[in-house]
Parts: structure tokens; sequence; C-alpha cells
């Protein structure tokens, strides 16, 4: 049971406009049409392909409209075209217009762009099921890239060319294809596009039965989507874990990672990925026993392909539908969906088409010797371009280079040294420290030489680790612990230990490797104790938690039962605001510094939930040190 999710090669540009109403995008699209801006016109088109796609196609068809004799507009207009309707996901409409472009192209011999046209239409074709002319526009892209010293887009070729293989149950191409363009993108340092070939050689893992590798491949693709937040890659790997766990016949997980991929692809609406997920979750069904339920999903499956038309998809489907009819007795539907099945199959594995295969496995053969000698002089003329490029470079620009980076490393270290001085003084103030030398003097007039020992051991202990972790950018969950347990028994200790503290860290934390910024929750502990009036008390308490939250968060807590925040405004307001203040200008920097990770902190009153005190909360990421 095997079902591969091909990776689409489309690069995203980003927006070079900020516009907020379509209006507005209708309007420069005629200022610039008026001024004969047709470059920025075909940039605009570009750039809006796949977020507003209608609106893409639009504006596409109004360049081609006023290319006039333009050969190169006529070309970008149809190939913007193409690339607007690609999003919608009609396929048809989009190969055409790429195949127009692609003239328009050969006629002003723009061999980039016509590279692109290959690797478009291949990259259709293949989501067709037309997998001989695939395999033949990606080779010939594969050939033109090879000969413009393109390397990123030869690991594309090959990345598509291992699943056009995969789709003809050709696991040693497959797997070749896919260690050329692994090896490409891990030269380019692109860990992005390696984490795509990832997917799709744990699917060939997946069919040589090699489930562990499988199950690894897919995880390490899945925490970098995660990172950067790629809904549909993430939707495409639970999918894909999906089918592995059938494999394994362990169906709970399974029927979690389909329910989960199919959420996903509604959300975001993307019928490809849709289809496939189905498709999973109605085998799924059968292996229950639930061929009622399986039954309306592959329905549901040849519905939403109905618009598409991925035949390979639609032949796996309607081979189960059949199937499943017919252990219901149903053999009426069963025939009915038989016949469609065996139409569809035939027009994908005709002789024609077989007879291209065979041909083209005798050429890939052929020409494999004489491709990778043709890479190797390519990658030798690139890379000795590139030098002269960098030495040039250097000697024109190596002292500008030198001082504008000097400027901003002082700006940026004078800076963070502010920074450490206000966080220093905010996390240990002199007045903390005037107290306990106060306290350990006492001990001392009351000849109690032990209790000044001990305090005077454990001031000196919380001291050392204070400079040392506040040098540190992370440190571990275990780490926290023990300088909070530290501050909170010394502080304690100069309150007559009337105080009663909780630290609470749930072992799966403090047994991990996660890190976290030093001293976070310390100002405001240190709130509680001086202005929260907890010593006045009998029942003085101040409960520190570190939980696991969603999303690969901790949750870091800290609430006492004090007057609360809004009762101490009056008398303590420098104090509160500066720990505030202080601790947001800190998460402020880090958060500058982790784009795809934001910390975050909320302070409120205890009495909106009918309670007594103040609570502080941090939201972290879980950062870990491996």
């Amino acid at each position: 049971m095997r079902l591969l999710i091909a990776m689409a090669i489309f690069l995203i540009s980003n927006s070079l406009y900020s516009i907020n109403t379509t209006d507005s995008i209708y309007q420069i699209a005629e200022e610039l049409i008026d001024s004969e801006n047709l470059e920025e016109l075909h940039e605009l088109a570009f750039s809006l392909r796949s977020k507003q796609s209608e609106l893409a196609e639009d504006l596409s068809k109004k360049l081609i409209a006023n290319a006039g004799e333009s050969i190169k507009y006529k070309g970008l207009g149809y190939h913007d075209l193409g690339e607007a309707l690609f999003y919608q996901e009609r396929y048809h409409d989009s190969q055409e217009n790429f195949l127009i472009a692609l003239e328009y192209f050969e006629q002003a011999s723009n061999k980039k762009m016509i590279a692109k046209c290959y690797n478009d239409v291949g990259t259709i074709k293949l989501r067709l099921g037309v997998y001989g002319d695939a395999y033949e526009y990606t080779e010939k892209a594969l050939q033109m890239h090879v000969e413009l010293c393109d390397t990123l887009s030869q690991g594309k070729d090959y990345l598509n060319m291992g699943v056009i293989f995969n789709c003809n149950s050709k696991l040693e191409m497959e797997a070749e294809c896919y260690n050329k363009a692994l090896a490409i993108f891990n030269e380019l340092n692109d860990s992005t596009r390696a984490a795509d070939i990832s997917i799709n050689l744990a699917l060939t893992q997946v069919e040589l039965k090699k489930y562990d590798e499988a199950k690894a491949s897919n995880l390490f693709a899945l925490d970098l989507y995660k990172n950067l937040n790629n809904r549909s890659r993430i939707a495409t790997i639970y999918t894909n874990l999906g089918y592995l766990h059938i494999s394994t016949k362990e169906y709970n997980k399974s029927r979690v990672y389909f329910d989960d991929a199919i959420s996903i692809f509604k959300d975001i609406n993307e019928k490809f990925g849709l289809i496939h997920a189905l498709q999973g979750r109605g085998d799924l069904y059968v292996i229950e026993g639930d061929k009622a339920k399986a039954i309306e999903t592959y329905l549901k499956c040849e519905e939403v392909n109905d618009g598409i038309g991925l035949l390979h998809v639609q032949v796996l489907n309607l081979k189960a539908l059949s199937d499943t009819y017919k252990s219901m007795n149903d053999f009426e539907n069963a025939l009915r969906v038989s016949e469609k099945y065996h139409i569809i199959n035939d027009s994908i594995f005709s002789k024609e088409s077989r007879d291209k295969f065979l041909e083209l496995d005798k050429k890939y053969e052929r020409d494999k010797n004489r491709n990778e000698i043709e890479v190797l002089k390519s990658k030798n003329r690139f890379y000795y371009i590139i030098l002269i490029a960098v030495i040039s470079i250097l000697t024109l620009g190596i002292i500008l280079v030198y001082f504008r980076f000097r400027y901003r490393r002082l700006r940026n270290k004078e800076r963070l040294l502010q920074l450490e001085q206000k966080v220093l003084r905010t996390q240990m103030n002199p007045h903390f420290i005037f107290n306990s030398l106060s306290a350990i003097q006492c001990y001392i007039l009351d000849n109690k030489a032990i209790d000044a020992v001990d305090f005077l051991a454990d001031f000196a202990g919380l001291m050392r680790m204070v400079l040392e972790y506040s040098r540190e950018e992370y440190i571990t969950l275990k780490q926290e612990y023990d300088l909070l347990q530290y501050y909170l028994s010394l502080q304690n200790k100069r309150f007559g230990e009337r105080i009663n503290y909780t630290i609470e860290i749930e072992e799966e934390l403090k047994n991990s490797n996660y890190k976290i910024p030093p001293m976070l929750a310390q100002p405001f502990i240190e709130n509680s104790f001086e202005h929260g009036e907890l010593n006045k008390m009998e029942n003085g308490l101040i409960e520190v938690s570190f939980r696991k939250y969603s999303h690969g968060q901790i949750k870091l807590v800290v609430e006492d039962n004090g007057v609360g925040v809004n009762s101490s405004k009056g008398t303590d307001k420098g104090h509160k605001s500066l720990a505030t203040s202080i601790t947001k200008e800190r998460l402020k920097i880090i958060n500058k510094t982790n784009l795809l990770t934001k910390l975050h902190l909320k302070v409120e009153d205890r009495s909106v939930s009918g309670k007594q005190g103040t609570k502080v909360e941090f939201t972290i990421p879980a950062f870990s040190s491996n």
C-alpha cells in the first residue's frame, strides 16, 4: 500500500508590493500599463500567483493583452498565467499556457525560461499521471540546467525524476535520483529541500520494509516544517505517516495522522493533498471493518478528484472502491466501478506508455555516465566563475565591509552590555544584597555561627550561579530549577521562614535537554517577597511551576497570594514597572533573534479569577540543547 505525494518545485517569491485591497492592485496595474512598464506588471502578477491566484490570473491576462509585439512579455504573460492556474489546481489549463509560453521563449532563445517551462510541464504531467511525458520534459529541463550551470535546479530535476520512477516502482533508479538530489542540496546547505527529499526517501524505505528508517526520515522533515509553520508539508508528512503505520499495523496511530492531515488540507483548501489523505483514510476504514465509512470516504475522494484528474490516485481509489463493494456483495456497483477502473488503468499503462518507459530505461542507463561527466564539467565551470567573482568583490569591497561590520558589531555589543547591566540590576539588586549581608551580621551578633555559615554558603552559591548564568543565552531547566531553589530558600530565611513556597517541574521536563533563557522569573519572585506583603500574613505563599505546553512550548507560572499587582501600584509603582519593563525589553531582544518562535509574558492580578495575589505567566519555546 504505497501512495506518494510528489513535492512541488515551484518557488514562491516575496511580493514586491505592500497592497491591502484588490482595487488598489488593479489601479496599480492600470498605471503600469499606461506607463508601459510591463516588467513591473509581470513582477506584480508573479508575486501574487500563490496567495491571490485569481487576481494574478487577471493581471497576467492584462500583461498578455498589452504586450503587443514583444516576444519577451508575451512569453512572461503566458507563463505567469500558467503559474496562477497551477495554484488554482487547474492543471490542464496551466499546462496549455506553459506550452504557449515555451514557444515564445524558444523564439527569444531564453534558455533559463525554456528550462523553467520544461520543468513546469513535467511537474503537471507528473501530477496528471502521464509519467512517460513527465520524464521526457524533466530530462530536457535537467540537460538545460546542466548547460546553464544551475546546480539548484539540477537538484530539483533529480527530485522530480525520483518521484516519476517511484510511480513506476523502479526503486533502484528512484533511490539513485534522490541521492543525487540530496548530495546537491547538502552541498548548497539547503536544509528545506533536503527535508523534501527525506519525505520521498521515507516512502522508498517503506517499500523496502525499512520502517524504522522511514519513520526517522519523516520525523526529521516534520520537525523542520513545524518550525517553518509549513502546514502543507506538515499535512503531507501526516499522510505518509498514516500509510507507514498501516504497514506496521499500528492502526490507532494511523487514524490520528490521517484525520490530522485531512483537517489541515481542508483548512488550507489543498485538494491535491486532500485526495491522498482521503484515500488512505478509506483504506484504514476497510482494515477496521467499517465498509460503509470506507465507501463514503472513497466517494468523497472521487468527488474531489473530479475537478483535478489525478489518474494514478483515481485508479487506486476505484480499485479499492470496487473491492469494498464486492466484499459487501453489492455486485452491481462493484461491476460499474470496476469497468471505470479498467478504462482509466488502461489509459495510464497503455502499450505506448509501456514502450516509452522501456525506451527511457535504456536511455537512462546509456546517458547516466555522460550526464555525470557533464555535471562535473558544469560544476568546475561554475566554481571557476564563482572564484573569479568572489576575488573581484573582495578586492573592491573588503574595506567597506570591514568598517560596516565593525560599526554594527560595536553598536550591538554596546546595546547588549547595557541590557546585561539592566538585567543584572533587576535580578540581584543592591537592596537584596544589603539585606542578605545584614542577616549574616545578625546571626554573628546573636552568636549563631552555624546559621551564619549556612546562610553565607547559600548566598555565595547563589551569587556564583547568578554571575555564571547571566552570561549564558540559555540554560537547562534543571539549572533554572536549582537557581530558583537557592534564591527562594535564601529569601525565605531573611523573612524568618514565614513564607511557604513550592517549585513544581514535570519529570519529563526536569530530565529533558530543553533550554530556556536564564532567570526570567526572578524579578517577579523578588516582587512577591519585597512588595507583596507576604511577610505580614500567616499563610504567605509563592508557587512556581514548569509545565509542558502545546506546540513544543513550556509554560512558566509564578503566583503569590499577596496584595496583588493592582493593590501595590500606589506604593511600589516604580519597582514593579521596572521589573516588568526590563523583562519585556529582554524578551524583545530574544524574540528578534528567534524569528520562528516567540516568548510571551502576561502579568495579571488574581482578583480577576476571584483570588488574592499576582500571577505572572511566561510562554517559552522549548529549545533543545542538541
